[in-house]
């Protein structure tokens, strides 16, 4: 493949991600991603073949930083399960965004269930005898991925967004909250303060 294909491919996908994202999965249409990506409806459905494999295409990354999350924690070598989270959380902050918003529109669920998968294992490790560990850590993780996904769409959060905004600019801090949502550790800022 060509440097200007690839160039291409790679430009289809990053905006098809932020189209889906925008718009979910059934408002995005395949010209508005190609006319996002300056190319023709034709040139992408050649490309992918349908708006489904474009969706896949769009996810892959994120499914693939899972997957290496997975292999990485199945391993033993992932330090702080928490901040591992956090930090793939930010990393890929619009499709998970897009996987949150939009789930139920989504065609294939694939993404969603690998997570939760991975989700179970983190809690496992980190509340190990907590019925409701995982649970409480995708409910504390969903949290972090609204507020992140809503602070790249709107930078006038409301009073109440604004300090977990703010903590999430630092990962230590962000996975310090994580801890202290799941029973481990107050938080040392809400320490502080209720002291």
């Amino acid at each position: 493949m060509s440097a200007v294909a690839a160039d291409l491919l790679d430009r289809i996908r990053a905006v098809a991600l932020d189209e889906f994202a925008e718009r979910g999965y059934h408002a995005a249409t395949l010209a508005s991603i190609a006319a996002r990506a300056g190319t023709s409806k034709q040139n992408v459905l050649y490309h992918f073949g349908s708006k489904q494999t474009v969706l896949a295409a769009a996810l892959e990354p994120l499914l693939a930083a899972i997957d290496r999350f997975d292999a990485e924690f199945a391993a033993g070598r992932v330090g702080d399960p928490a901040r591992a989270a956090v930090d793939l959380l930010l990393e890929h902050d619009r499709a998970i965004g897009l996987v949150l918003f939009h789930f139920a529109g989504l065609p294939d669920h694939t993404v969603a269930e690998r997570a939760m998968q991975v989700f179970d294992r983190i809690a496992g490790e980190i509340v190990p005898d907590d019925p409701l560990g995982s649970m409480r850590f995708t409910i504390a993780m969903s949290g972090f991925a609204y507020v992140t996904v809503a602070k790249g769409i709107d930078r006038g959060l409301g009073v109440g967004r604004e300090a977990l905004s703010a903590a999430l600019d630092d990962p230590d801090t962000a996975a310090e909250l994580l801890r202290g949502m799941l029973g481990l550790a107050a938080p040392a800022r809400l320490e502080k303060e209720t002291v």
